[in-house]
């Protein structure tokens, strides 16, 4: 038995509608080779294409026997091990993940956002203090991470603190550029608290990188008119519309 086989059965069996039958494919032959994490998760992917959710947890355990540092894992086994549980006890459970080193910025950040959209769907202060808590220790962790520094911006966003969005917007364009919906927040965060001279620098340069973006054009406009440069403010809200 080996994995060609393996696949070869599979999809036989799938395509004869026997889903189960390939399930049971894939477990023999994690048998024969159980240091293989990788045949757990094909049954593990045979089972969520199935729906069948509540069979995962015990492979994820079995995956993670054999490799204790499957990042993946990790985060799919805390979201199970939390489903049950209110949004800040959800939030709070996943403070183990959060502390595990090996688990990289980015799915730690993956695993925040619906948090962040359920802040911004309802907002409640204990549930924001500890969101943001977590968001500012992902920044202490991970302090080249533009994912980790745009969450933490996105909180302050929510709850109201448009300085210290303005802040971490800024730390996040500084470290990877590339994000236009980023630039545009940092644009109006900077705006918003009345940082003209910001705003004049950041979007001239927000124009250079995005030079199709409206917004950009309109927000540099509002900074030269803040400046009492209004010919200049006119001729750049007149390119926006272009």
């Amino acid at each position: 038995m080996n994995l060609e086989i393996t696949e070869a059965k599979v999809m036989i069996y799938k395509k004869a509608g026997n889903n189960e039958a390939a399930i049971t494919e894939w477990q023999k032959l994690h048998e024969v080779f159980p240091g293989k994490k990788e045949y757990l998760k094909r049954q593990v992917d045979e089972l969520v294409k199935m729906g069948r959710f509540d069979e995962l947890e015990p492979l994820y355990k079995k995956i993670l026997e054999i490799d204790p540092n499957d990042a993946d894992t990790k985060v799919k086994l805390a979201r199970i091990n939390t489903k049950n549980l209110s949004r800040l006890e959800q939030l709070n459970a996943l403070e183990v993940m959060f502390e595990d080193a090996a688990i990289p910025a980015e799915k730690k950040v993956r695993a925040m956002l619906p948090f962040i959209e359920s802040l911004a769907i309802d907002f409640d202060s204990l549930f924001a203090i500890s969101l943001l808590d977590k968001s500012k220790k992902l920044t202490d962790q991970y302090p080249e991470s533009a994912m980790a520094y745009a969450l933490l911006a996105d909180v302050y966003n929510q709850t109201g603190d448009m300085k210290n969005a303005a802040e971490s917007y800024g730390r996040t364009v500084a470290i990877d550029v590339s994000n236009a919906v980023v630039w545009e927040q940092y644009l109006f965060a900077l705006s918003e608290t009345q940082q003209y001279e910001k705003l004049m620098t950041a979007s001239e340069d927000a124009m250079d990188l995005f030079p199709n973006r409206a917004e950009f054009f309109l927000l540099h406009g509002t900074a030269q008119m803040a400046s009492g440069n209004w010919e200049d403010a006119i001729n750049f809200s007149d390119q926006a519309l272009i």
